[in-house]
Parts: structure tokens; sequence; C-alpha cells
């Protein structure tokens, strides 16, 4: 169940980026169990007395920089050509209905970026 649920987020991801972009495929991994028994920011409520659950995931592999290539104009389709390559490793934590019956086709994606306070 829940590699079907990160496999359609990887299909809707997917399908937002551009045809002509080639991606490599990410490695997708459970973490280990931790000594506190959840993830971290995970939600404070019992999600499972509404009929949620919640998994983490961590998703790894190679990104590639893109730099400019021609001239930018203000059409907002640039060209880019690939730079550098760089390995990545970043965490993805799903809260889902229990019942994938219930599951609307919504799906909201919240940053936790390196910048907000809870990396400080």
């Amino acid at each position: 169940m829940r590699t079907a649920v990160l496999a359609t987020l990887l299909a809707v991801f997917t399908a937002l980026l551009p045809a002509t972009a080639a991606a490599a495929n990410p490695t997708i991994t459970t973490p280990p169990a931790g000594s506190h028994g959840f993830p971290f920011l995970a939600a404070a409520e019992d999600l499972g007395s509404f009929g949620y659950t919640e998994s983490e995931f961590f998703i790894s592999g190679t990104a590639t920089a893109y730099a400019k290539s021609g001239l930018w104009t203000s059409s907002g389709r640039w060209d880019v050509r690939p730079t550098t390559q760089a390995e990545y490793r970043t965490r993805l934590l799903v809260r889902r209905p229990s019942d994938p019956a219930r599951f609307n086709g919504t799906v909201v994606v919240e940053s936790d970026c390196a910048d907000t306070p809870t990396h400080a």
C-alpha cells in the first residue's frame, strides 16, 4: 500500500515536469525505526481517529544542475543546458486516508526548507 501511494505521488510530480526533461529513477527507502517511534514533524493529532495515516520515506539519487542557454525572453520558455550533478537525499512525509477509496485525487505539497526555523 505504501509503495502504491508513493508511486502515485511520484507520477503526479513527474507529470508536472516538461516533456523533454529526463530524470533518473530515485531510490526510495523507509527510514529505520527511531527511538521515539514517530517521524520528525509528525502530526500532533491522532490521525487514525480521523481516518488518516502517516508514512515517512527517504528519496535519494543524482540531481542535475542547469544553466542558461541562449537568449532568455519574457515568454517564460527558456532553453537550458546541463552543467553539474550532485547526490541528494530528501525526506517525504505522506499523510493520506487509511482507506484508499477515500482519496479524492487532491495532493497538497508543503515544503520544509532549510531556511525555516525548524532547521535552525
